[in-house]
């Protein structure tokens, strides 16, 4: 086979084949996972035969081979969301995000509740999609058919993920407005605070007053450049 996944066997000493299964990402089509019922402290090989796949623009693949082992379940945490105040028979999902406002795992929410169980340790943020279709990736509006955006909520708080800690928090998606929801860690064009915004007055008022100063000495000294005329040119009168 082109794609193999293979479990290294303690007792043979060897890699054997195993079944797996391949799924394609709904937001990312380039991404895929491999889903199998992974053990705990277990060595694993994959390998994707050269000419598997190819690129857009025509490339086939080089061959790679990859050897990785499922840490032990006490090195990971898990996170529970209770959501509230959402709307009633509505699908959603949530998603886990990094410090760069990237999603990294992604839960339905079941019976108001999203569950991510094995989290690597580390700090992390999270929003729910309205998911008004129910196709598992948010979808912008339609103008023509009068359709708007899949509404989307933040949670205004980072959750901090320790090895072996199971965290549940209580998240009301309305308790916060939508316009100071996202936390300011992970919002690109973060808004100016008073202290900065104040700042650039101070310098630009400061800028003013150089510019004021600047033109009052320009203006007193052609001033002072057109009395000199003045006298000069009175005094030649005066000798003729």
């Amino acid at each position: 086979e082109k794609l193999l996944l293979q479990h290294y066997s303690a007792s043979d000493s060897v890699f054997k084949d195993i079944e797996y299964q391949l799924i394609a990402d709904s937001l990312n089509p380039r991404r895929y996972t491999l889903k199998y019922n992974w053990q705990h402290e277990n060595e694993y090989r994959f390998a994707v035969d050269s000419a598997s796949f190819h690129a857009y623009n025509g490339l086939w693949n080089d061959k790679l081979e990859s050897k990785f082992t499922i840490k032990a379940a006490d090195k990971y945490g898990v996170l529970e969301f209770y959501i509230q105040n959402l709307p009633a028979s509505m699908p959603a999902f949530v998603e886990l995000l990094d410090k760069s406002d990237n999603p990294v795992r992604k839960a339905s929410v079941n019976n108001d509740a999203a569950l991510f169980e094995y989290i690597d340790p580390g700090t992390y943020y999270a929003r729910i999609t309205l998911d008004a279709n129910n196709n598992g990736k948010w979808d912008p509006g339609e103008y023509s058919e009068g359709r708007e955006p899949e509404q989307v909520y933040y949670s205004n708080k980072s959750y901090e993920i320790k090895e072996f800690w199971e965290v549940g928090e209580d998240w009301d998606i309305t308790a916060v407005p939508l316009d100071k929801q996202k936390p300011l860690e992970i919002t690109k064009n973060k808004p100016k605070d008073d202290a900065r915004r104040k700042r650039e007055m101070e310098r630009r008022d400061a800028r003013n007053e150089r510019n004021n100063s600047r033109n009052q000495n320009d203006q007193n000294r052609n001033n002072r450049n057109n009395n000199t005329n003045s006298s000069f040119n009175n005094t030649n009168r005066g000798t003729y």
